[in-house]
């Protein structure tokens, strides 16, 4: 059975594991993988990335997709460490330049 979201569209294969379901997490996508999806949904959604990340892991959950649900839930992690990465520099930044350091 091929997973799709809510609207009946087909899920890329790709983003919830290598091969098919073992009932196991080890098949897993590597941590740099979900990096990768996790600045790509960061640049495309900004403020609502850890809320679509939240979203697809929700699709995923109806479609009976274990391994896919929890991609997505360290995807969206890594969009919310991003996050905080991105606000603490920008306040650093601002601080700096209040400072007269910037």
């Amino acid at each position: 059975m091929k997973a799709a979201n809510s609207r009946g569209l087909a899920l890329p294969r790709a983003l919830t594991a290598y091969g098919g379901w073992s009932g196991s997490f080890h098949d897993m996508i590597p941590e740099i993988d979900t990096w990768r999806i996790a600045t790509l949904i960061f640049k495309r959604y900004v403020d609502e990335a850890e809320a679509e990340s939240a979203r697809r892991a929700d699709e995923l959950w109806e479609v009976g997709d274990a391994a896919g649900v929890v991609v997505w839930r360290r995807v969206a992690g890594a969009v919310r460490q991003a996050a905080c990465e991105r606000d603490a520099s920008r306040t650093g930044t601002l601080t700096a330049a209040r400072r007269g350091e910037a």
